[in-house]
């Protein structure tokens, strides 16, 4: 029993230590050390093995609890990045709505007209933001949701119920990853939003059996979250230049403990963060407690209800926000 018990301890241990790293990984650039990111990602899941020992000891009558109690205390802030506790949800008729959503999915299946039809989305819905999504699409998704306005660049769309009075896009390479901006007349005021789409840990089926290799996939990951952090250095930037009150939304393809959330948060206000209920996860496939999708808002804008839509349309998961334009 009492190598049982000291067994428990040393895991426990080994878990609080990991969890703190984890806590490091928004700080750590990742061309740095990225160990730390890679750790971030497990985030999740070291959250639940701390809870589980916090009560396993409690359960034991044993004084090692609090080593996960201060670690959760001490995480408090950067878990609300993942679980949110906001239970008002009284949404003023002044509101701003948007949606964000990886539909690659749709691509395949060809029922991209379903997501809006279906009532999926509120029909109050003001702009809708996509990713991975064809050209091919826009008549269908604008005639479903009464989108009058539309931008749209290499799989990446903005539809609008208002005016879009200017349009641009930035691209990094070939490829999806890159981000459309506009500026759009809402009835509270002039606002830009930017539908962005960064790098991803995608690997080609050429690439499955190196990739099994443990050296081969944290260089992989390693790599992409050095190019993430770059890719959104260029968007903070073009952000932080904006004549107009700002929102960012789209698949941001890192997690809440990453380098590039926290570039973000730096500047911006994640709406899950401050408006959200329960688990944020949007990723809709095999990894579990995934959040990888995102909007956030700058200073200008009050948030009011973020909602994250559990439906099985896609490997993403929609999101939706509420917010009132303050400036």
């Amino acid at each position: 029993m009492k190598f049982l018990t000291k067994l428990s301890l040393w895991i426990n241990v080994l878990i609080v230590a990991m969890t703190l790293m984890g806590y490091l990984a928004s700080y750590v650039h990742p061309a740095t050390m990225s160990i730390f990111q890679t750790i971030g990602l497990l985030m999740p899941l070291l959250l639940v093995i701390n809870l589980f020992y916090l009560f396993f000891w409690i359960c034991l009558r044993k004084k090692f609890f609090w080593l996960s109690l201060v670690t959760l205390i001490l995480g408090f802030q950067q878990i609300q990045r993942l679980a949110a506790f906001h239970f008002d949800n009284d949404v003023p008729e002044d509101r701003l709505s948007i949606c964000s959503f990886n539909g690659q999915n749709y691509n395949r299946t060809d029922r991209i007209k379903d997501f809006l039809s279906d009532q999926v989305l509120p029909e109050d819905l003001g702009i809708l933001c996509l990713q991975e999504i064809s050209k091919q699409h826009l008549e269908g998704v604008q005639q479903a949701g009464g989108f009058d306005h539309s931008h749209y660049h290499l799989g990446k769309f903005i539809l609008s119920k208002y005016p879009i009075i200017n349009q641009d896009h930035h691209q990094f390479d070939g490829t999806v990853t890159g981000c459309v901006w506009a500026d759009i007349a809402t009835e509270g005021g002039t606002i830009r939003v930017y539908n962005i789409h960064l790098h991803s840990n995608k690997i080609s089926s050429d690439d499955l059996e190196e990739f099994a290799t443990i050296p081969f996939a944290l260089s992989n990951y390693s790599n992409a979250l050095q190019e993430r952090s770059r890719q959104a250095q260029e968007i903070l930037k073009m952000v932080s230049d904006s004549p107009y009150p700002t929102i960012v939304v789209g698949d941001f393809n890192d997690s809440p403990f990453s380098y590039t959330y926290q570039l973000f948060a730096d500047q911006l206000i994640d709406q899950f963060k401050a408006s959200g209920l329960g688990i944020g996860a949007t990723y809709a496939g095999s990894v579990p407690g995934l959040k990888i999708d995102y909007i956030f808002a700058d200073e200008n804008f009050e948030p009011l209800h973020h909602r994250i839509l559990r439906t099985k349309i896609s490997d993403h998961f929609p999101l939706v926000s509420y917010l009132r334009l303050t400036r």
